[in-house]
């Protein structure tokens, strides 16, 4: 079955109304180590939010275990990133390729978005009048991983040329779909970026924003998928 995988807090309010708006009614299937809701209907399943590159894995496991997920199938991965470039600011949409991951063993291990998932993506943008921007991405270890400074918006990592990170949830989701024989993309919107920042934004307003960015990553995900699958 065909799975996006949501990133983020797994605390976000529910995302049962983001798999509804897409699937209708769907069955719901609580996987037990990780905890992540599955909504599924007979060809899409949706996941609630997964944080950090352990609770991803485990996710993902869980999926091929139960026979959500398998090698014939695709997976977007949707969340968000803090960007360390002028060019990608906040509320922005982009699409991470390359990617790179100082830990875990993946030092200098260059991961791409499967092309044909990639293209998908770019067409299901452009139906909406959308653009995302591609980037080279970069893996922090957390939030406050001590090679990140929050006011300079750097990271002392990747010779200085990533434009953008997150807590290597992406990088991780990548490696095992290529792993699986699973066809990969991932969209992004940015959370954080130096010349709009998220402290200068009410909290309310930006939780609203980013609810709005979670709903239309989800049904350009599932469109994507749509399109994956005619091509």
């Amino acid at each position: 079955m065909n799975l996006i995988m949501n990133f983020g807090n797994p605390r976000k309010p529910s995302f049962r109304s983001i798999a509804e708006a897409l699937l209708g009614e769907a069955e719901c299937i609580n996987l037990p180590i990780t905890g992540v809701d599955v909504f599924r209907s007979s060809t899409l399943a949706v996941t609630s939010p997964a944080y950090g590159s352990g609770m991803v894995l485990d996710a993902l496991t869980e999926a091929v275990i139960n026979g959500i997920l398998g090698s014939s199938d695709c997976v977007v991965f949707v969340g968000s990133m803090g960007s360390c470039s002028g060019r990608i600011n906040l509320g922005d949409l982009v699409l991470p390729n390359p990617c790179l991951c100082a830990y875990y063993g993946f030092d200098g291990i260059e991961l791409t978005q499967n092309d044909r998932v990639l293209t998908s993506l770019h067409t299901a943008l452009r139906e909406q009048n959308r653009t995302a921007t591609e980037y080279l991405h970069g893996s922090s270890f957390a939030v406050f991983d001590p090679h990140t400074d929050h006011e300079a918006y750097k990271i002392n990592l990747y010779g200085g040329m990533v434009e953008g990170v997150d807590c290597a949830e992406v990088y991780v989701g990548l490696d095992f779909a290529q792993k699986q024989g699973i066809s990969a993309g991932v969209l992004l919107y940015c959370s954080d970026s130096p010349l709009k920042r998220i402290r200068d934004i009410p909290p309310e307003e930006f939780s609203a924003r980013a609810a709005e960015g979670d709903l239309i990553m989800n049904r350009t995900a599932a469109r994507a998928i749509s399109i994956w699958q005619t091509a």
